[in-house]
């Protein structure tokens, strides 16, 4: 009887090292999950201000400079529609 508790305990034991180390894995890909998605969440911010400050220029533009600023703004909302959806497709 003792033979098989001091094996399962010394299983047990080398089970709660695994489950540990799995712990501590997962912790750090959250961390890493975290920081991936302010970098995205970031990048993203970054897109829609130059879209903003795209939209306000062709407000502002003349005439002259009306294409210009039209293609400025066109790029500018493609970029921030592409970033969204990179950032929200999934993984498959």
């Amino acid at each position: 009887m003792s033979d098989i508790k001091d094996e399962v305990q010394a299983g047990l034991d080398s089970m709660r090292l695994h489950i540990d180390e799995l712990r501590v894995k997962a912790k750090l890909l959250k961390l890493e999950l975290r920081d991936k998605q302010g970098d995205v969440v970031e990048d993203i911010e970054k897109a829609y201000g130059v879209a903003k400050e795209k939209l306000s220029a062709f407000g502002d533009a003349t005439e002259e400079t009306a294409d210009s600023a039209a293609a400025s703004l066109k790029g500018a909302w493609e970029t921030l529609k592409q970033k969204i959806h990179e950032a929200t497709a999934s993984d498959d």
